[in-house]
């Protein structure tokens, strides 16, 4: 395994922020992880990253970041035919996932085609799209705890999942690095094309309608309505969605008659944050490099040169305009770092 001392991190967040890290080491295997974290670097920070798809650098890392390098996806062969047990480790990006399940006539992913990011954040993340989320078809994870070194397992319940949240991102923040995830996936179809826009997109497959027409629906919607990481810096959606209650929601249906609200199968009220961006004016704003993408207001962009404060500037500024307007409060889906 090769530490390397002030490594420059810019190629490795989608935001093509430019930072650097004290030490950087990939992992290749759990061996070398132990040993990364043992030692002189026991005692320091320590950042676990995957494909850098939702970080915010705000300045350099003074400590040790460690991105997985652990390759391989199966199919676990004693598990049930039907209900396949498919293993994948956290160096692999989420689209190889997705392209081996689609491969191998796996349903239950076909959703989250196209999402940017590794297999190892996936979870950490409750990575979602179009109706579906991972929790949705997770079996359990497969950690290292950085601190003492020692392996651990967590059940589908024990990763508590929440929207866009895991233990990982809660009680557990910046202890654990996923090695493997276990994904319990169908050979039966049961697709889910309710989510807006979906369904109209693929009104005219009727009996053709399958999970690769799925999934490259999804990749072209995608590639239509979000920035391309790799010729502007993004990270997606920056923040989260807002979640009220039936009450609050009618409220602001009072004051705000074209509010968009959706049910969700929690009872609360998911309310598009994208449109209460653009209903504030920012949508297509940009001050310097640091931007709001014209064709989505809940991405923000840099155009080149923007740095972290620069990006974080602009977010504090949109959470204040929606929080003094609408009297709801922004949450980053973005990590800052």
């Amino acid at each position: 395994m090769k530490i390397e001392e002030n490594f420059p991190l810019r190629q490795l967040n989608t935001f093509g922020i430019e930072a650097f890290a004290r030490y950087f080491a990939a992992i290749k295997s759990e061996d070398e992880l132990i040993e990364a974290v043992s030692g002189k670097f026991r005692s320091d920070k320590v950042l676990v990253i995957g494909d850098g798809s939702n970080i915010v650098f705000k300045g350099d890392f003074d400590g040790l970041v460690m991105k997985s390098a652990m390759r391989g996806i199966r199919i676990i062969p004693e598990h049930d035919l039907d209900n396949p047990l498919v293993e994948a480790h956290s160096g692999e990006s989420w689209q190889n996932l997705v392209d081996f399940a689609l491969s191998n006539g796996l349903y239950g992913i076909e959703n989250l085609a196209a999402i940017p990011g590794s297999v190892g954040a996936a979870p950490v993340q409750n990575i979602g799209a179009y109706g579906v989320e991972i929790r949705d078809v997770l079996h359990s994870v497969e950690a290292i705890d950085i601190r003492s070194g020692k392996s651990i397992a967590f059940s589908n319940s024990e990763c508590e999942f929440g929207y866009r949240h895991s233990i990982f991102k809660g009680a557990l923040n910046g202890r654990c690095f996923v090695t493997k995830i276990l994904l319990k996936l169908s050979k039966t179809p049961s697709f889910k094309i309710d989510y807006s826009g979906l369904r109209q997109k693929l009104s005219s497959a009727g009996s053709q309608l399958s999970a690769r027409l799925i999934a490259g629906t999804i990749e072209k919607i995608r590639r239509e309505r979000l920035p391309d990481p790799s010729k502007i810096g993004n990270c997606g959606s920056f923040f989260k969605n807002c979640l009220v209650t039936e009450d609050a929601y009618n409220e602001l249906k009072c004051r705000f008659p074209a509010i968009p609200g959706f049910e969700e199968s929690s009872g609360l009220i998911k309310i598009p944050s994208a449109w209460l961006i653009e209903e504030c004016g920012w949508k297509g704003y940009r001050r310097g490099d640091a931007a709001v993408y014209p064709g989505h207001a809940l991405i923000l962009v840099n155009y080149g040169n923007a740095a972290g404060a620069d990006i974080l500037t602009l977010a504090e500024e949109i959470t204040g305009s929606v929080y003094e307007r609408f009297g709801l409060m922004l949450e980053l889906e973005a990590q800052v770092i």
